[in-house]
Formats: C-alpha cells, structure tokens, sequence
C-alpha cells in the first residue's frame, strides 16, 4: 500500500511540474516583456516596451525587442521590430519557440533571419549574447 501511495504521489507531483509538452495553441496571444528583464538591459534600452504577437495562422509581430539579434562587434544592440512566421521546433531535447522573420525594421543585411527562442513556465526568454553570462530578457502573456 505505501509503495502505491508512492507511486501515485510522484504521479501526481510529476504532472504538477511539467510532463505536459507545449502545444502552439498555448502560446497564441500577446507576450509582454517583465519588468526584470530592464536590469540587464543597456542603458539606452532599457525603456524598451518589447512585445511578440503570436496569430493562430503562424504568423507573428515583434516590437521594441532589445537586443534580440545582438552580437557583439557584429550586430549592435537596438530595438528590433518585424513581422513573420512561427513554429514550435524541437531543439537539444525541449521545444523552442522558433521565429522566422521576412521583415525586420531598418535592416541592411535582409531578412530572412531565425532566432529560437526559449520557452519556460510561463514565459518566453532569450539571452542577450553569452547565455552563460545570464542576460535573461523575459516575456509574460498578457
């Protein structure tokens, strides 16, 4: 009976955190960047307001996202803004939210251009240059 109990505690914690796989219909709608995401972010972005829009067609919008295509001395920080399409794509054993972009504000190098981006509980992230240096930009749904 206690190696029962066991089992079926563990079940249940198991579901609790996460067996369910991420669906695209759980990411339609519109993300928001956190708050917290602000300290990591240079000065002169820091006032960023980034957002992604996720359509149900698999097209998507982004606005004011900082840094998202950084490299340093190669591609500048700035706010990016664009439009394309969208997928969940597998990717070193977890799912990312994998966005492919036909127009990117402002740009000279021609789209098109994918970024994979990291989906937690909860939230959407990614990492502004190293992401062993911890630069952590997060976005909620609204």
């Amino acid at each position: 009976m206690l190696r029962l109990l066991s089992a079926v505690t563990l079940g249940f914690c198991l579901g609790l955190i996460g067996c369910k796989t991420v669906q695209p219909k759980d990411l339609v709608g519109t993300w928001v960047m956190t708050g917290d995401s602000r300290s990591v972010l240079p000065d002169d972005l820091k006032n960023a307001s980034g957002k992604i829009i996720l359509n149900a067609n698999g097209t998507f919008s982004a606005s004011e996202m900082p840094g998202l295509f950084y490299v340093p001395e190669l591609h500048a920080a700035r706010l990016e803004n664009g439009t394309g399409t969208w997928k969940l794509m597998p990717e070193d054993g977890e799912e990312r939210l994998e966005l492919n972009f036909q127009t990117i504000a402002d740009w000279n190098d021609g789209p098109p251009y994918e970024v994979s981006i990291f989906i937690g509980r909860g939230s959407l992230f990614y990492f502004l240059d190293d992401p062993d240096e911890g630069r952590r930009v997060s976005f909620e749904k609204k």
